[in-house]
């Protein structure tokens, strides 16, 4: 659908919501008529016919109805509904004109050959009618960089709702409301008529377009051939970074050369050097004699420098072989692969054996239950036994077992 709406018939069907269907899909659904290829087609998968006809399929039209029967919003169910409905009616015109496969591929009044007893005429006359309503939207205008200001001042104001990571139930429908609101703001301030989803595409393709900016200024820094210095980012480009951090964390490879400036940076706490990525020696000014004798073999210990309280950390020009490392390097506060799964299976262990602790502990109070009740039928029997005797009655015992004693009186 071009630029993602169609209107048929006085309804509307939007794009966006063959992709909300297709993440529900990936997510509980796994159908095999509504994957990524269908709803982002690229390059020659979008010349095929038959995602065309898989998507816009009564299968994906009951999917979409019942998405929008289950959507708590009442404008957001029916523009879904809508979708749905269109779909519905694609679905019949492919069917009524794609004749069965064979025999096992007939349904009646759906796919059939034709013949003088079939409605495939008037079917035929009905869609013809209905395909003259059928126009896809123009695209909108693109946003001007005032609109563009407006929206980055009010994300900034929802920032703690817009940017929350939270695929909890009461977060999204915070962001939808959020969303819807943002639209209409925006609306009345601008004299626009952007959807709550238009105003979301806007504002992800602002993010997209810093992070290639600052991306692109990160790479020429990094250029080792001269030039010209490279433009710094726009201020509207950082105010993007503050607004959404996470979307512009930056790795580097602590292995690549190339990729990392290794540095130094002293600490002087307990005396000891440190070397880690990002820091950097000051220039050496008349720095005072420290002289260290490091045995014959060389290890990976750290090495230590008693200095004087009053000499100063900045000049302190320290060499040492290259042939092995002898600083000791920052770590990571990143856990491993291992680490982590060793941690996993040590929680899982000891939720275990409290378990096992706690049903012990239950066991033992049943037991002395058990116990209890035993010793009380005993005590029951035996006054039973005495207060026969007293009125003369003879009594014979028949059985006993498991502590169950059957008793006959004569």
């Amino acid at each position: 659908m071009n630029y993602g709406k169609l209107q048929m018939n006085g309804k509307q069907a939007l794009w966006e919501h063959f992709i909300k269907i297709q993440e529900l899909n990936k997510k509980m659904l796994y159908l095999s008529k509504i994957t990524e290829t269908h709803v982002q087609p690229k390059y020659r998968a979008k010349m095929k016919v038959k995602y065309a006809s898989q998507l816009l399929s009564n299968i994906v039209a009951a999917i979409l109805k019942l998405v929008a029967l289950s959507e708590r919003d009442p404008t957001e169910s029916n523009a879904i509904m809508q979708t749905g409905e269109i779909v519905h009616e694609l679905g019949r015109l492919f069917d009524k004109t794609n004749g069965p496969s064979g025999p096992l591929d007939i349904k009646k009044g759906l796919r059939e050959n034709v013949s003088a007893k079939t409605d495939h005429i008037k079917e035929w006359a009905q869609f013809r009618k209905t395909l003259q309503s059928l126009r896809f939207e123009k695209r909108s205008e693109n946003w001007s960089a005032e609109e563009k200001d407006i929206l980055r001042e009010m994300i900034a104001q929802s920032r703690q709702i817009i940017e929350d990571k939270s695929t909890r139930a009461s977060s999204n429908i915070k962001k939808a409301q959020e969303w819807k609101n943002i639209a209409n703001k925006i609306n009345e301030l601008m004299g626009k008529n952007s959807s709550d989803g238009e105003v979301k595409l806007a504002w992800k393709r602002m993010k997209l377009a810093a992070k290639a900016n600052l991306s692109a200024h990160r790479q020429h820094q990094m250029k080792t051939g001269g030039g010209e210095k490279p433009k710094s980012p726009s201020q509207g480009d950082m105010a993007i970074m503050d607004i959404a951090p996470h979307d512009f964390i930056v790795e580097y490879n602590d292995y690549d050369s190339d990729a990392i400036k290794t540095d130094v940076q002293l600490n002087t706490q307990d005396s000891e050097i440190t070397a880690g990525p990002s820091t950097s020696f000051s220039p050496i000014v008349e720095p005072p004699l420290i002289t260290t004798e490091p045995p014959p073999e060389f290890n990976d210990e750290v090495i230590e420098v008693i200095m004087d309280q009053g000499t100063s950390m900045v000049n302190v020009g320290i060499s040492t072989p290259r042939k092995k490392d002898n600083i000791r390097r920052k770590q990571s506060g990143k856990k491993g692969p291992q680490s982590i799964k060793k941690a996993l299976q040590e929680t899982i262990l000891k939720s275990n054996c409290q378990f096992k602790k706690k049903q012990l502990d239950m066991l033992e109070v049943e037991h002395q239950y058990n116990v209890r009740i035993a010793e009380l039928k005993l005590k029951k029997l035996e006054l039973e036994i005495k207060l026969l005797e007293k009125k003369g009655k003879t009594l014979v015992l028949l059985m006993v077992e498991r502590n169950v004693i059957i008793i006959r009186i004569m």
